[in-house]
């Protein structure tokens, strides 16, 4: 199913606000729908080149389709925007190679108290699997999940998090927590 289609469906009824594709561009990245993304951001960008309201992980949507000038002009844009790290450039950088820097980005978001209402917990345990920390990305998954988060609730959707909602310790997780698991089971 198409979990971006209600945001598309909004953006028609108010297409001036760059609200709707913004967060369209945002679902369709974290789906790995990355054609999809960028060609929204792009939509959002047209009605307002500094509207973030999150991370823009259309970034990794443009690396994705071997746009990395692009993918870097987002994520600074996020950066300048929001004024603090963006998971998304965190993610790149690990993606590269460049964990020590990835880390670098992470961890101010990640402090116990110091994470923001627009830093979801499941784009923390993205970030953090994309360095190789399994153990800290299912903490912050769990987190998401505690908090009924929406995409922690919705993890198995999100492309990144799929080698961690294949695995037994996701299934207990999702059962503790009265999820649905990925393959439609219970």
């Amino acid at each position: 199913p198409d979990g971006c289609g209600p945001l598309r469906d909004a953006h028609r009824v108010d297409p001036l606000n760059p609200f709707w594709p913004s967060w369209q561009s945002f679902c369709s990245s974290v789906m790995g729908k990355h054609a999809e993304a960028v060609t929204t951001q792009e939509v959002a960008t047209r009605l307002s080149s500094d509207f973030v309201y999150i991370d823009r992980l259309v970034g990794l949507s443009y690396a994705a389709l071997g746009r990395d000038a692009e993918a870097l002009e987002q994520f600074e844009s996020s950066e300048r925007i929001l004024g603090r790290p963006s998971i998304g450039y965190a993610t790149y950088l690990a993606d590269q190679g460049r964990t020590a820097e990835a880390r670098a980005k992470l961890e101010p978001l990640s402090d116990d108290g110091g994470i923001e209402p627009s830093v979801p917990p499941e784009l923390l345990a993205v970030g953090w699997l994309a360095v190789g920390d399994e153990e800290r990305a299912f903490e912050f998954l769990e987190d998401g999940m505690r908090s009924r988060s929406a995409g922690a609730l919705l993890a198995s959707s999100i492309e990144r998090l799929r080698p961690l909602t294949s695995t037994d310790r996701y299934r207990a997780l999702a059962a503790r927590y009265g999820l649905p698991l990925p393959d439609g089971g219970s």
